[in-house]
Protein backbone atom coordinates (compact mmCIF):
# COMPACT_ATOMS: atom_id res chain seq x y z
CA UNK A 1 0.00 0.00 0.00
CA UNK A 2 1.66 3.58 -0.64
CA UNK A 3 1.59 6.28 1.86
CA UNK A 4 -1.38 7.76 0.08
CA UNK A 5 -4.03 5.10 -0.20
CA UNK A 6 -6.25 5.05 2.59
CA UNK A 7 -9.01 2.50 3.69
CA UNK A 8 -12.69 3.38 3.09
CA UNK A 9 -14.60 2.85 6.13
CA UNK A 10 -18.68 3.81 5.50
CA UNK A 11 -21.56 3.61 7.29
CA UNK A 12 -24.96 4.35 7.21
CA UNK A 13 -27.71 6.96 7.94
CA UNK A 14 -30.78 7.55 10.06
CA UNK A 15 -33.33 5.06 8.30
CA UNK A 16 -37.10 4.61 8.16
CA UNK A 17 -39.79 7.18 9.25
CA UNK A 18 -38.94 6.99 12.96
CA UNK A 19 -35.24 8.03 12.01
CA UNK A 20 -34.13 5.16 13.89
CA UNK A 21 -30.39 5.70 15.05
CA UNK A 22 -27.39 4.10 13.32
CA UNK A 23 -24.92 3.19 15.29
CA UNK A 24 -22.04 2.18 12.04
CA UNK A 25 -22.36 6.20 11.78
CA UNK A 26 -22.85 7.15 14.94
CA UNK A 27 -20.46 5.34 17.03
CA UNK A 28 -18.36 3.09 14.73
CA UNK A 29 -17.44 5.68 12.43
CA UNK A 30 -16.44 8.44 14.98
CA UNK A 31 -14.36 6.44 17.08
CA UNK A 32 -12.14 5.39 13.48
CA UNK A 33 -11.75 8.47 12.19
CA UNK A 34 -10.33 9.98 15.70
CA UNK A 35 -7.75 6.79 15.99
CA UNK A 36 -7.15 6.99 12.47
CA UNK A 37 -7.54 10.11 11.11
CA UNK A 38 -4.28 10.14 8.66
CA UNK A 39 -4.85 6.46 7.69
CA UNK A 40 -9.01 6.33 6.38
CA UNK A 41 -11.63 7.87 4.82
CA UNK A 42 -14.77 8.01 6.71
CA UNK A 43 -18.34 8.64 4.84
CA UNK A 44 -21.83 7.88 5.15
CA UNK A 45 -23.76 6.63 3.06
CA UNK A 46 -27.70 7.43 2.84
CA UNK A 47 -29.99 4.67 3.49
CA UNK A 48 -31.24 4.31 0.10
CA UNK A 49 -30.37 1.82 -2.26
CA UNK A 50 -29.06 3.22 -5.88
CA UNK A 51 -27.85 7.34 -4.59
CA UNK A 52 -25.93 4.67 -1.69
CA UNK A 53 -24.17 2.34 -4.06
CA UNK A 54 -23.58 5.20 -7.11
CA UNK A 55 -21.82 7.55 -3.93
CA UNK A 56 -19.34 4.26 -2.57
CA UNK A 57 -18.83 3.71 -6.46
CA UNK A 58 -17.35 7.56 -6.88
CA UNK A 59 -15.67 7.47 -3.39
CA UNK A 60 -13.67 4.09 -4.56
CA UNK A 61 -12.83 5.68 -8.30
CA UNK A 62 -11.64 8.85 -6.16
CA UNK A 63 -10.00 7.70 -3.31
CA UNK A 64 -8.36 4.61 -4.41
CA UNK A 65 -8.20 3.00 -1.57
CA UNK A 66 -6.51 -0.05 0.09
CA UNK A 67 -9.11 -1.52 1.63
CA UNK A 68 -13.28 -0.92 1.61
CA UNK A 69 -15.01 -1.97 4.33
CA UNK A 70 -19.06 -1.25 4.96
CA UNK A 71 -20.65 -0.98 8.37
CA UNK A 72 -24.27 -1.27 8.62
CA UNK A 73 -26.59 -2.70 11.38
CA UNK A 74 -28.53 -5.77 12.08
CA UNK A 75 -30.64 -8.16 14.02
CA UNK A 76 -29.05 -9.92 17.15
CA UNK A 77 -26.22 -9.84 19.25
CA UNK A 78 -23.60 -9.96 17.36
CA UNK A 79 -20.95 -9.16 15.01
CA UNK A 80 -21.61 -10.32 11.12
CA UNK A 81 -18.73 -10.63 8.94
CA UNK A 82 -20.69 -11.25 5.39
CA UNK A 83 -19.12 -13.37 3.01
CA UNK A 84 -20.67 -13.16 -0.10
CA UNK A 85 -23.52 -10.43 -1.29
CA UNK A 86 -25.99 -11.41 -3.82
CA UNK A 87 -27.87 -10.54 -7.06
CA UNK A 88 -31.46 -9.86 -4.95
CA UNK A 89 -33.45 -7.46 -3.94
CA UNK A 90 -36.42 -8.16 -1.94
CA UNK A 91 -38.06 -5.73 0.07
CA UNK A 92 -41.68 -4.34 -0.56
CA UNK A 93 -42.62 -3.99 2.50
CA UNK A 94 -40.00 -1.90 3.83
CA UNK A 95 -39.18 1.35 1.03
CA UNK A 96 -35.28 2.70 2.14
CA UNK A 97 -35.12 6.54 2.62
CA UNK A 98 -36.29 7.19 -0.65
CA UNK A 99 -39.44 5.64 -0.60
CA UNK A 100 -38.15 2.46 -2.99
CA UNK A 101 -39.27 -0.32 -2.66
CA UNK A 102 -37.65 -3.07 -5.06
CA UNK A 103 -37.68 -6.35 -5.83
CA UNK A 104 -35.96 -8.76 -8.34
CA UNK A 105 -31.70 -8.79 -9.69
CA UNK A 106 -29.97 -6.43 -8.35
CA UNK A 107 -27.83 -7.04 -12.08
CA UNK A 108 -29.79 -8.88 -14.16
CA UNK A 109 -26.95 -10.00 -16.25
CA UNK A 110 -24.52 -10.33 -12.94
CA UNK A 111 -23.39 -13.38 -10.77
CA UNK A 112 -25.96 -14.93 -8.59
CA UNK A 113 -23.27 -14.16 -5.81
CA UNK A 114 -19.89 -12.33 -5.32
CA UNK A 115 -17.49 -13.21 -2.29
CA UNK A 116 -16.13 -10.69 -0.24
CA UNK A 117 -12.69 -10.38 -0.36
CA UNK A 118 -11.76 -8.71 2.92
CA UNK A 119 -9.56 -10.96 4.86
CA UNK A 120 -11.85 -12.25 6.97
CA UNK A 121 -10.49 -14.87 8.40
CA UNK A 122 -8.21 -12.62 10.24
CA UNK A 123 -11.02 -10.39 11.20
CA UNK A 124 -12.75 -13.11 12.76
CA UNK A 125 -9.91 -14.20 14.93
CA UNK A 126 -8.97 -10.46 15.98
CA UNK A 127 -12.71 -10.22 17.24
CA UNK A 128 -12.97 -13.44 18.35
CA UNK A 129 -9.62 -13.22 20.73
CA UNK A 130 -10.86 -9.85 22.00
CA UNK A 131 -14.38 -11.27 23.41
CA UNK A 132 -16.74 -9.54 20.60
CA UNK A 133 -19.16 -11.75 19.66
CA UNK A 134 -18.36 -12.18 16.20
CA UNK A 135 -20.07 -15.10 13.52
CA UNK A 136 -19.30 -15.21 9.74
CA UNK A 137 -23.02 -14.82 7.69
CA UNK A 138 -23.45 -16.04 4.06
CA UNK A 139 -26.28 -13.56 4.20
CA UNK A 140 -26.40 -10.00 3.90
CA UNK A 141 -29.97 -9.63 3.46
CA UNK A 142 -31.95 -8.43 0.84
CA UNK A 143 -31.83 -4.41 1.22
CA UNK A 144 -29.64 -1.88 1.45
CA UNK A 145 -26.41 -3.33 2.76
CA UNK A 146 -26.54 -6.36 0.38
CA UNK A 147 -27.08 -4.24 -2.69
CA UNK A 148 -24.45 -1.62 -1.42
CA UNK A 149 -22.09 -4.30 -0.84
CA UNK A 150 -22.82 -6.22 -3.96
CA UNK A 151 -22.46 -3.23 -6.67
CA UNK A 152 -18.83 -2.28 -4.76
CA UNK A 153 -18.16 -6.06 -5.04
CA UNK A 154 -19.05 -6.15 -8.73
CA UNK A 155 -17.52 -2.60 -9.65
CA UNK A 156 -13.95 -3.69 -7.75
CA UNK A 157 -14.04 -7.09 -9.79
CA UNK A 158 -14.63 -5.59 -13.11
CA UNK A 159 -11.61 -3.18 -12.59
CA UNK A 160 -9.40 -6.34 -12.92
CA UNK A 161 -6.74 -4.73 -10.67
CA UNK A 162 -4.30 -7.08 -9.31
CA UNK A 163 -4.48 -7.34 -6.18
CA UNK A 164 -7.89 -7.49 -5.88
CA UNK A 165 -9.22 -4.75 -3.58
CA UNK A 166 -10.07 -6.19 -0.45
CA UNK A 167 -14.01 -5.17 -0.06
CA UNK A 168 -16.86 -6.14 2.49
CA UNK A 169 -19.41 -5.64 4.40
CA UNK A 170 -20.01 -6.10 8.38
CA UNK A 171 -23.20 -5.80 10.32
CA UNK A 172 -23.04 -4.62 13.62
CA UNK A 173 -25.82 -6.12 15.85
CA UNK A 174 -28.52 -4.04 17.50
CA UNK A 175 -27.89 -6.26 20.41
CA UNK A 176 -24.12 -5.02 20.87
CA UNK A 177 -23.44 -2.33 23.35
CA UNK A 178 -21.82 1.14 22.53
CA UNK A 179 -18.53 0.00 23.84
CA UNK A 180 -18.39 -3.02 21.33
CA UNK A 181 -20.05 -1.85 18.63
CA UNK A 182 -17.05 1.08 18.74
CA UNK A 183 -14.23 -1.73 19.68
CA UNK A 184 -15.21 -3.94 16.92
CA UNK A 185 -15.02 -1.25 14.18
CA UNK A 186 -11.42 -0.39 15.29
CA UNK A 187 -10.27 -3.62 15.39
CA UNK A 188 -11.68 -4.38 12.11
CA UNK A 189 -9.79 -1.34 10.56
CA UNK A 190 -7.02 -1.74 13.01
CA UNK A 191 -6.32 -5.68 11.24
CA UNK A 192 -6.58 -4.08 7.78
CA UNK A 193 -4.40 -1.51 8.31
CA UNK A 194 -2.04 -3.93 10.08
CA UNK A 195 -2.31 -6.33 6.97
CA UNK A 196 -1.34 -3.25 4.65
CA UNK A 197 1.81 -2.47 6.90
CA UNK A 198 0.29 0.64 7.86
CA UNK A 199 0.70 0.16 12.09
CA UNK A 200 2.51 -1.94 13.51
Amino acid sequence: MSEKQKVLVTGFDRFGYRQRPNRSSEIALPAIKNRYSDLVETLVLPTARNIAAERLIEAIDDINPAAVVMFGISAGGKVRLEQQAKNRRFNILFPDNEGVRAVGRIRPEGPVNIAATLPLDDIYNRLQAAGVPTKLSNDAGAFVCNEVMYRALHHTSESNASPVLPTGFIHLGNGLSNQLVEEAGLMVVDELLRLNGSVK
